[in-house]
């Protein structure tokens, strides 16, 4: 899966309970020197979605008209539509406030990413949510029994226990 999305929101300048990321520098929830906000690897729907909108009205302000609400999402996090960069100058404005996955999600700095993204894909696949490994991430691999809220469900339960393991 492809990694949701007013007025730019303040965020938190410290990291919620979890897994530590490693070289975390002050005020960051990631990895040291990485431009933007690494999501918390417990992040909650909402606090996902605040991370996600508070980008979002940025970009939107600095010229990048292209956001919605991320279908299926019930925090209502806005996600681009369109290739960030296609709008040079609001991403730059904005790279302060660019989400990034847990450090966990990230295989420069997860030595186990491989396995660990191996054991999302089996857990979703086992739990009702059809999916397989593409160059990048997953994508969907079927219909799934469950609804929208259930598969969001899952899919964050799955890639708790994957990732947290690590």
């Amino acid at each position: 899966q492809a990694a949701g999305t007013g007025s730019v929101a303040s965020l938190p300048a410290s990291p919620g309970q979890g897994t530590s990321s490693p070289a975390t520098a002050a005020g960051q929830f990631g990895p040291a020197g990485l431009d933007g906000v690494t999501m918390p690897d417990n992040a909650s729907t909402a606090e996902t979605a605040r991370i996600m909108n508070a980008w979002a009205s940025c970009m939107e302000a600095h010229g990048d008209p292209d956001f919605a609400t991320k279908q299926g999402d019930p925090g209502g996090a806005r996600v681009p539509t369109v290739t960030i960069t296609k709008f040079p100058a609001a991403v730059k404005a904005c790279r302060s406030l660019q989400p990034h996955p847990p450090w966990q999600e990230m295989p420069q700095y997860n030595p186990n990413y491989q396995r660990d993204f191996a054991r999302w894909v089996t857990c979703l696949n086992a739990k009702g949510v059809p999916v397989k490994a593409v160059p990048g991430g997953w994508n969907y691999d079927g219909t799934s029994s469950l609804s929208p809220a259930q598969q969001q469900k899952v899919t964050v339960e799955c890639e708790m226990q994957a990732f947290d393991e690590s």
